[in-house]
């Protein structure tokens, strides 16, 4: 993750992170707002087959596409439950 940064004015500690989708490939970066006792499991999805994936924070994610697929279909991600 990037060296956060917090703002006075809002008390949040922005920062970013990239990320490889484990299943089609992408590369994507997600960039997140932290704040002392309000971070909680917030969803964000890859931009290219709509996996999803977790991580702590105060407000939902923000994530932008940085290299498209690499595996070479164009299907959607499906959750299975066992």
């Amino acid at each position: 993750m990037t060296d956060p940064q917090t703002s006075s004015a809002t008390g949040f500690e922005q920062g970013s992170f990239e990320k490889t989708c484990t299943y089609c490939g992408a590369h994507f970066q997600v960039d997140i707002a932290r704040r002392s006792g309000e971070n909680t499991a917030q969803s964000f999805a890859c931009p290219e087959c709509g996996r999803t994936y977790e991580v702590r924070a105060a407000q939902a994610p923000q994530v932008r596409l940085v290299s498209p697929r690499s595996d070479g279909k164009n299907d959607g991600y499906q959750e299975t439950m066992f």
